[in-house]
């Protein structure tokens, strides 16, 4: 009787036995399930892929611009632009906005076509007067990128020798034509000085007989002289006024240039700021989701743990109340 009910307790006992160590064998397998499914999301940051698009759409251009100007392609030295559009075009396929990843070639030609759409752009709506056109972010980094090409053509255009030349030239010219003009002017002050000196001891000594004569006006050579002398003074006056412009025209050129520079690199500065900032937010945020599924596993590692002792309480009890029937049977 004991042993038959001895195997019927262990008969119905062997489900539950089988049963709790299916479940403390499920329990660490659903964990690590989890775990897996928190890593793959952690890990999975990308986003899905899309189908590919155009390179039509201002977003498309704005990274394009971005890459190029950001790896210096545009102002690449002769013989080192093919490197440099390497550069780009791989900063270009870091992007995780990107249409498509692209080459050094693809990345260059439509660089050089967005940036010449731009300029008959800027040059239409320069003979527009009195109407002001909002400039979009593209435009701004298209306007310091041309302003930059511009700058640095001429200076290689200054390196092979031929603006430098032209410039030296230009100015010798300049420096020689002012300081003949200056020379000219104090020759003919000097001597139109002492004309009128000469004029005047003249007059007061034939003006001694007769003060109203013609005798004392000045003769028509004198006049003619002094008319040619103004007309030179005016020509020489135009020449250094010319060279005075042109040397205030090339400031403000320069200082149009540094101003562009400025520009440039407040807009490069913020742009690096924002980099910094988006790369702070999403470490941040994959911190805070890391923290939270860590907390949700241990919450559930935890209820599988309570779970399993208040199972093991349970079968426990349940033993003890088998037992006492089996010994209440005995007797």
């Amino acid at each position: 009787m004991a042993g038959r009910g001895g195997d019927s307790v262990n008969g119905g006992e062997l489900p539950q036995l089988v049963g709790v160590v299916h479940a403390a064998v499920g329990a660490p397998a659903k964990e690590v399930s989890a775990r897996e499914a928190v890593s793959e999301h952690l890990d999975g940051t990308a986003p899905p892929k899309k189908k590919a698009r155009k390179w039509h759409g201002v977003s498309a251009d704005l990274l394009c611009v971005k890459a190029v100007t950001t790896a210096g392609a545009h102002l690449a030295e002769w013989g080192k632009g093919e490197k440099m559009y390497d550069k780009a075009a791989s900063l270009f396929n870091e992007q995780p906005g990107r249409p498509f990843d692209t080459d050094a070639k693809n990345i260059k030609d439509h660089f050089q076509l967005v940036v010449k759409k731009f300029e008959k752009k800027d040059k239409s709506e320069a003979t527009l007067s009195g109407i002001s056109v909002e400039q979009t972010e593209l435009d701004e980094v298209l306007s310091l990128a041309a302003s930059a090409m511009a700058d640095s053509n001429s200076k290689a255009d200054a390196a092979k020798g031929e603006q430098a030349k032209k410039d030296a030239a230009l100015q010798r010219a300049g420096e020689a034509v002012r300081s003949a003009a200056q020379a000219r002017r104090s020759a003919r002050r000097a001597a139109a000085a002492a004309a009128e000196d000469a004029s005047e001891e003249g007059g007061d000594a034939s003006d001694a007989g007769d003060k109203g004569s013609p005798a004392g006006r000045a003769s028509p050579a004198v006049v003619r002289r002094r008319r040619r002398d103004e007309e030179e003074d005016e020509k020489d006056q135009a020449i250094l006024d010319f060279i005075e412009r042109s040397a205030k025209d090339k400031q403000a050129a320069e200082d149009r240039r540094c101003a562009a520079e400025e520009r440039r690199l407040v807009l490069e500065e913020k742009r690096l700021e924002n980099e910094q900032r988006a790369r702070e937010e999403a470490a941040e945020q994959a911190a805070a989701r890391h923290a939270t599924d860590s907390a949700a596993l241990a919450k559930t590692a935890a209820d599988a743990v309570a779970a399993a002792a208040a199972d093991r309480l349970e079968r426990a009890k349940t033993m003890e109340l088998l037992a006492a029937l089996v010994r209440r049977l005995d007797k």
